[in-house]
């Protein structure tokens, strides 16, 4: 059972710095979604995650279809021959 105060999930603080323009455009936003920073910052990094998870994934289909594409013009000429 986790301690008084603490959830069942572990979490890590940490420190960061921020530009003024930043830190006064993501205090905007709490205000305005109702938010608090640690919210606001834990779903932007989520999200940031996520598309560069998504990214990779994108480049991966893409290398897999250009090997694809080769193993397709190698064996076109096998299929060709047979017929």
């Amino acid at each position: 059972m986790p301690a008084p105060g603490k959830s069942a999930k572990e979490t890590r603080r940490v420190n960061l710095s921020l530009p003024e323009p930043l830190y006064n455009e993501l205090s905007a936003v709490v205000h305005e979604e109702k938010l608090t920073y640690t919210e606001a910052i834990r779903r932007a990094v989520a999200n940031w995650l996520d598309q560069r998870t998504r990214a990779k994934m994108v480049e991966g289909y893409k290398v897999l279809a250009q090997e694809n594409r080769h193993l397709l013009a190698e064996f076109e000429q096998v299929d060709e021959e047979s017929w």
